[in-house]
């Protein structure tokens, strides 16, 4: 019989913790902690650790004293339940209705060693995704290759001349969106607030 070595049943399976250890599992079901004493003489304490079905240890510890050993169980218990708050918040929020029409513009703000604005408008709109076309921008070159950048709704997409570093022909796109943000291939947009964006280009 061929093993499945990335199901649930394999990773728990080969999990290893020392013998005789206690589990002590979350009272959510979100890890385990096996914890054993590693030396009877001295007193010091082995917690083995494992996240949801994860096959790797979440952390592998000794500690002086039990004491220590149960604190370390009992803050990492903490960890996992705030961060499944955490992770539930984000998708209640991520499946929020948008609060966006057509006609807005949205601009979104990327890159790494230079500030990179795209802009778009908004052409259709659901419940819960918008499609967007990208439209050219008037940067003023205030600083070293860098300025202040805002949308022009003027120019066509039929005049290649004034594009600037936008790429009009781009076919329009459908994108998530949740309150006043859409979701981009870098990071996120949001509805313009009817102020010029820093971009730069020195890079």
């Amino acid at each position: 019989m061929r093993v499945n070595k990335f199901s649930k049943e394999y990773r728990l399976a080969e999990r290893w913790f020392p013998k005789g250890s206690m589990a002590i599992n979350h009272p959510n079901g979100l890890g385990v902690a096996y914890v054993s004493v590693m030396n009877p003489e001295k007193g010091y304490w082995q917690v083995v650790a494992y996240r949801g079905t994860a096959g790797k240890p979440e952390f592998n510890y000794s500690f002086k004293n039990r004491e220590q050993a149960e604190k370390k169980v009992g803050d990492w218990f903490q960890s996992l339940s705030a961060h499944r708050d955490y992770v539930n918040q984000l998708r209640e929020t991520h499946n929020q209705p948008h609060t966006l029409k057509v006609g807005d513009i949205i601009t979104n703000s990327w890159g790494y060693d230079q500030t990179n604005v795209d802009w778009y408008r908004i052409t259709r709109t659901t419940q819960h995704f918008v499609w967007l076309k990208p439209i050219a921008a008037h940067v003023e070159e205030n600083g070293f290759m860098s300025g202040p950048s805002v949308p022009r709704i003027d120019v066509s997409s039929e005049d290649p001349s004034q594009w600037g570093f936008h790429d009009l022909s781009e076919p329009e796109k459908q994108h998530k969106a949740s309150g006043a943000s859409v979701i981009m291939k870098y990071g996120s947009g949001s509805k313009w607030d009817g102020k010029p964006k820093y971009c730069s280009w020195y890079a």
